[in-house]
């Protein structure tokens, strides 16, 4: 993320999610030198849980979790072109894009690679469908994240914060977006109970 944010370059993220999409090490050339660690302890890992989980015939978790990355990295790419022109989000645009960035999908995809049997196709297919009770806890995520860093966010010059999208999008105050958001947390948090039940 913080290199998406803060450290690399518009050119330098452009060719790191390409290289991502990519997956494939003969990529790594075109990426600077000071990630090239990274992708490739990345590409390493993955291609020896991908190798152990085909053997248990699930490497199909493992797809799913390389996706969620490679979606993750499209994401992050998202809001640097946001920053590096400018531009501020709609709110509806910016939680489509946040509801990738929180992370949660990459974190979650990643934990059903440990899970064992329990992950059966159906299962994963119930969960690449998108489901309400995934995505509230990116909601949740992508929200109080929004919430703890925008004003750090902002001294960084980041133009796509979720906060400044509120403001553009509804034309209310600073402090009105910080009392909605929490609603907006509450609310999604009675959901998931909801949804549970």
């Amino acid at each position: 993320d913080d290199t998406f944010d803060a450290y690399g370059t518009f050119e330098e993220i452009r060719l790191l999610t390409d290289a991502i999409n990519r997956w494939d090490i003969s990529a790594m050339e075109q990426i600077p030198e000071y990630i090239r660690p990274f992708y490739k302890i990345l590409l390493d890992e993955y291609a020896e849980i991908e190798k152990k989980m085909a053997k248990e015939g699930r490497a199909n978790t493992v797809i799913a979790s390389k996706e969620a990355f490679q979606d993750i990295a499209r994401g992050y790419l998202v809001e640097a072109e946001w920053t590096n022109s400018g531009y501020v989000a709609s709110f509806p645009e910016y939680m489509k894009n946040g509801l990738i960035t929180s992370a949660y999908n990459v974190i979650s995809k990643s934990a059903l690679v440990g899970m064992g049997e329990i992950v059966s196709e159906d299962a994963l297919a119930w969960y690449e469908s998108h489901p309400k009770t995934l995505k509230l806890p990116s909601s949740i995520s992508r929200l109080q994240d929004d919430v703890m860093t925008y004003q750090f966010e902002r001294e960084r010059g980041q133009s796509a914060t979720g906060v400044d999208a509120y403001i553009k999008t509804y034309g209310v105050s600073e402090k009105e977006v910080l009392t909605r958001s929490k609603i907006m947390i509450e609310n999604a948090w009675k959901d998931i109970n909801q949804e549970s039940l």
